[in-house]
């Protein structure tokens, strides 16, 4: 194979070069191995030596100590002696400890050597005990007696006569000659010697016996002298035989061993120091192979580069120099050489050409810029006449709302009706492609006209009932296809009570907030989206509320952040072109927040995300007002979730937080609204908690009771607290903790829940239509332990067979089905008259999926997975409850609008404009056979009853909608008749509605005027204003257009004048 590539060709010759390396490091690392352990062997064998040295020399000062000591015996050369012999022991010592690695031969050596030095030190010792004993004989036995004598003879000689002077004389010859005779034979103790001391000791006898002038006890003496010589000449000889003999000998054999010894030692440094050159000698070959295969490499590399980067570069270089000078270039086609630089030469060639283009149209932009400098002026004078005309527009397109948006709802409508029809595939998918663009073009239309009326300022607020849980809805709702298209997460966390009843405007905050949503989304590749909303602060009548949306997508830069709310504006122009859109949806949130009071700020950092948060108030409706409030302290959020369910299920109202510094601010606001504190604790935290020492000094002095419910996580019966006065303090262990705290705050609900048996339903049949098994095993096993009879249906068509073949009492119907789904197959059955209660169970928990169902005919809907509870309640409500249709069943008009008044009084009124004249319009369409009109109209007029609450309506429509279906006799009789049964009943209910607005909105103007009136009677005398009507005030949230809207700041900056004036100019109004 032929490589071509310059890479290849460097990694195959730098492979073996690698490699080599590789080896030689290795090869390295074992050779510097084998020279360490050769130097410490060699190391060690010169310690050895020097130990050797070190021993015989201390052996041969042993000897000549030893010496010195039989010649000149003094206590100096005893010391030396045994210092020497010290020394020589030491070394033997340490001979001995590195012995490890060495031969038998030479430890025996070693260990005969101890021995004879240990023979040497006992021999010399008693060799100086001889001496010392010959010594101590020879001065007190021999000399002591014989300088006695010599001094004896000398006192005769001075005193005797001239003939025994002589006498005398030579005995004290004789006796000198003795001295002298056994001086020297201690000196030489040879047997000339001892003869000689023999024969003067005999001559002394004589000459002492021989003379009468001498006393015989002087003669005695040389007896004692001659015993006293003899016991000398023995511990001589003695003395003499260690020396010459045992000494000599044990020398001789030191000096034999330490030889020994020192040429073992001597042998092996050789041996080392051969091992060691050597070795060093095989590294040398060794790195000198090495070296020349490196550079055999290295010389193969170089070719290589020369070849493949150097000589292709230099013909690079050529062309380029060619393409500068404009020369034709011609590219080699051999295709065996190509590399990676003849690729950079056809790109080359490529930019050469681009280049040469870029050249003539730098041409005609010339020529275009002086053309646009001739127009530039033309431009100048036609903006100054554009901007005039701007303005025009601007009034223009803010008063075309309705008539754009009439025609597109228009347009949304039929299609809506067309998609709803029976349409083949191919043109229901061409429908729903057009509604789906309908609705984007209505979206942009929406967003201009928004837009113009802001510019205008007019847009106009509204002020009606929602909760939260209908502005989370829309959002999901609107966003969850295309956050899960683009796989993000979607998140929604409230730390207020979802079912929180507010007043405001949700339509325009709905907008703010869609607008952010859709700009995360948008901007956002991957990670998610998430929807934050908290209570700041809460008043008797108002609540203010903060919204975050978080994103984790581009970010923006700082100078990008301080832009973003300008209109038309997306960051930079790549932003604009990647993703789209008008860049109107951000400034339009900016000023519809300051119009319902607020301010959107954005924090943003470029590629981790943003975050666009507002703050703005809401005023609580006269039903949440009466609610209690719980504040929910937990790190739990699963556990928060669950508190917040259960609370709300008896009516309580909840904020949660996680954050103990939090807690307490909210707890010690002005006019706190929580009566109830949930805290989730430790039993072991209970002792000197910061959060129960702060609550227990705000309420110390108040008059309400808090009630505080502490959930010990730890323990399943914590033990009991001390009690506290103006606290109800409750503690709940981590074993049904739920149903304790439901026993503690609602023990009513609590009883009736417990107390309440599940009675059978033996003898009813219940059809489950899920495509399930799982689920349909639950179902079964549910409806089971209430002795119902259950049939199975896999799919919405499958239970349309099983109805038509079996006796069905109740139908459990599964929304989301293959073939045929829940709702589907509920229209049919409703179509065909079945009055069978069909329950939906679904796992979607959307409210418009709920509507839905109950659009289809549905009469209850029940979120998987299935309470058996929830599924006892509502087989109870449709098996055993028989009660009359009525005309206006309220409550469920409610439910369906989610208790917002004021949207069902307009529904209300709605219903009465447009089917005041439903028969004259029904008439005319049977007189004209538009018996397919007539069946839509009717078909629309039951969705509305069903949803208004209109019973006996609904059931009248069915009945019609059935005939009309069937073809069967068209009598409008008893629908007409009903029809205007219900039409009555309902303005009836819109007239008692009207007086109860009226009644309230009296009541609260002559409250507002009572305020007024104390604030104005302040204000004349300059007194200051008490907080309580400040607050009052503020609740009552006037309008910019309002004569009041200025009067709190007045009163904050005690313009008492401007206050009086504001409130004559709203008396001066009112009268008008």
């Amino acid at each position: 194979m032929i490589i071509n590539s310059i890479k290849s060709k460097i990694i195959l010759a730098l492979c073996p070069l690698i490699g080599l390396l590789l080896l030689q490091s290795y090869l390295f690392n074992y050779s510097q191995t084998t020279l360490l352990n050769l130097q410490k062997s060699q190391r060690n064998a010169l310690i050895q030596s020097e130990a050797v040295n070190h021993l015989e020399n201390d052996i041969i000062s042993l000897q000549g100590h030893a010496v010195s000591f039989i010649d000149n015996a003094n206590e100096n050369t005893i010391t030396k002696f045994n210092f020497y012999l010290n020394k020589a022991t030491l070394n033997l010592e340490q001979l001995k400890t590195n012995t490890k690695n060495q031969t038998p031969e030479y430890q025996s050596s070693l260990i005969r050597l101890g021995e004879y030095l240990n023979n040497y030190q006992e021999t010399f010792g008693q060799v100086v005990v001889n001496r010392q004993k010959r010594e101590h004989l020879y001065t007190i036995q021999f000399k002591q007696p014989i300088d006695d004598l010599q001094v004896t003879i000398s006192d005769l000689d001075e005193s005797s006569n001239d003939d025994n002077k002589i006498i005398f004389n030579d005995v004290l010859l004789t006796i000198s000659n003795l001295k002298h005779a056994i001086i020297s034979y201690l000196y030489k103790p040879n047997f000339d010697e001892a003869q000689n001391v023999k024969q003067n000791l005999n001559h002394l006898h004589k000459k002492l016996t021989s003379t009468s002038v001498i006393n015989e006890s002087l003669s005695n003496k040389t007896t004692s002298l001659k015993q006293a010589y003899n016991q000398l000449v023995l511990l001589t000889r003695s003395y003499t035989f260690s020396v010459n003999v045992v000494l000599t000998g044990i020398e001789n054999e030191l000096l034999y061993l330490t030889n020994e010894i020192k040429n073992i030692e001597k042998n092996k440094l050789t041996e080392t120091e051969e091992l060691l050159g050597n070795h060093l000698t095989k590294n040398t070959e060794q790195a000198n192979i090495f070296a020349l295969l490196i550079m055999l490499i290295i010389l193969f590399l170089s070719y290589f580069i020369f070849r493949s980067v150097i000589k292709p570069i230099t013909q690079l270089t050529l062309l380029l120099k060619d393409m500068n000078s404009e020369k034709p270039i011609t590219i080699s086609n051999n295709s065996r050489n190509q590399t990676e630089i003849a690729s950079v030469i056809k790109a080359a060639n490529a930019l050469y050409l681009k280049s040469k283009q870029t050249k003539e149209l730098l041409n005609e932009t010339r020529v275009l810029n002086s053309q646009m400098e001739a127009m530039n002026a033309d431009l100048t004078s036609a903006m100054e006449q554009t901007d005039k005309a701007n303005k025009t527009k601007i009034d223009f397109v803010a008063n075309m709302s309705h008539e754009l948006r009439t025609p597109m709802n228009g347009i949304l409508g039929m299609l809506q009706l067309l998609q709803s029809s029976e349409l083949p595939s191919r043109q229901k998918h061409y429908a729903d492609k057009a509604f789906s663009s309908a609705q984007n073009l209505l979206q942009i239309l929406n967003n201009i006209l928004d837009f113009s009326k802001l510019e205008s300022e007019k847009i106009q607020l509204e002020q009606i009932p929602f909760t939260l849980h209908t502005i989370v809805s829309n959002v999901q709702n609107l966003f969850s296809t295309n956050a899960k298209q683009k796989g993000l997460l979607l998140n929604f966390t409230l730390h207020v009570d979802a079912g929180l009843e507010l007043i405001g405007d949700p339509m325009h905050l709905s907008q703010i907030i869609n607008n952010c949503v859709g700009n995360a989304i948008k901007f956002t590749e991957h990670g998610e989206i998430s929807l934050i909303i908290e209570a700041t602060s809460q008043h008797e009548k108002t609540i203010n509320l903060r919204f975050s949306i978080k994103d984790t997508g581009i970010g923006m830069t700082q100078e990008q952040s301080k832009i973003i709310f300008q209109s038309f504006s997306q960051g930079d122009s790549s932003t604009t072109r990647k993703y789209g859109g008008t860049g109107l949806g951000l400034t339009i949130s900016k000023q519809l927040t300051k119009l319902l009071g607020g301010d959107i700020q954005v924090r943003s950092t470029i590629n981790q995300g943003s975050e666009f948060f507002f703050t703005l108030p809401f005023t609580l409706s006269e039903q949440q007002k009466l609610k209690k409030h719980a504040l929910l302290i937990s790190p739990d959020n699963e556990q928060i979730k669950k508190l917040m369910d259960l609370l709300s299920d008896i009516n309580i109202t909840t904020e949660t937080t996680q954050e103990p510094l939090r807690a307490i601010a909210k707890m010690a606001q002005p006019n706190s609204p929580f009566s109830i504190v949930i805290m989730s604790i430790k039993q072991k935290e209970l002792k000197d908690n910061f959060i129960l020492q702060q609550l227990y000094a705000q309420n110390k002095n108040t008059n309400e009771k808090l009630t505080l419910i502490l959930l010990i996580t730890d323990e399943e019966s914590p033990e009991p607290i001390a009690k506290n006065e103006s606290i109800d303090i409750t503690l709940i262990g981590n074993k049904n903790s739920e149903v304790e705290i439901l026993r503690k705050l609602s023990p009513d609900n609590f009883k009736e829940k417990q107390l309440r048996p599940h009675p059978k339903f033996s003898g009813f049949n219940a059809l489950v239509v899920d495509d399930n098994k799982i689920n349909q095993e639950i179902a079964s096993a549910l409806l089971a332990r209430l002795d119902m009879a259950v049939i199975i249906a896999n799919d919405g068509h499958d239970a349309l067979g099983k109805v038509e073949t079996n006796d069905i009492d109740i139908i459990f119907m599964d929304v989301q089905m293959p073939v045929m789904d829940g709702l589907e197959a509920t229209s049919i059955l409703r179509e065909r008259g079945y009055k069978t209660p069909i329950i939906a169970i679904t796992a979607a928990a959307d409210p418009n999926d709920k509507k839905a169902a109950f659009r289809a005919g549905m009469d209850d809907f029940l979120v998987k997975p299935i309470i058996f509870d929830a599924l006892f309640e509502s087989i109870e409500k449709h098996l055993q409850s028989n009660k009359p249709l009525n005309t206006i069943n309220l409550q469920l008009a409610k439910d369906n609008v989610e208790n917002n008044d004021e949207l069902l009084a307009k529904l209300f009124t709605q219903f009465v404009n447009d089917y005041n004249d439903f028969s004259t319009k029904a008439d005319i369409l049977i007189k004209n056979g538009e018996l397919e009109s007539l069946i839509r109209l009717v078909h629309t007029l039951k969705g509305l009853a069903g949803t208004l609450g209109l019973e006996l309506l609904q059931q009248s429509t069915q009945s019609i909608e059935k005939n009309l279906i069937d073809e069967k006799s068209i009598n409008l009789s008893s629908f007409n008749e009903q029809l205007t049964l219900t039409l009555f009943a309902v303005k009836q209910f819109l007239i008692a509605e009207g007086f109860k607005k009226e009644h309230k909105q009296l009541n609260q103007l002559e409250n507002e005027d009572s305020v007024i009136d104390n604030i104005y009677s302040l204000a004349l005398t300059a007194r200051p204003v008490p907080s309580s009507l400040i607050r009052q005030l503020e609740m009552d949230q006037y309008d910019r257009g309002h004569s009041l809207f200025k009067l709190k700041e007045a009163i904050d900056h005690f313009n008492y004048a401007l206050v009086i004036e504001l409130i004559d100019k709203y008396r001066n109004d009112n009268k008008n």
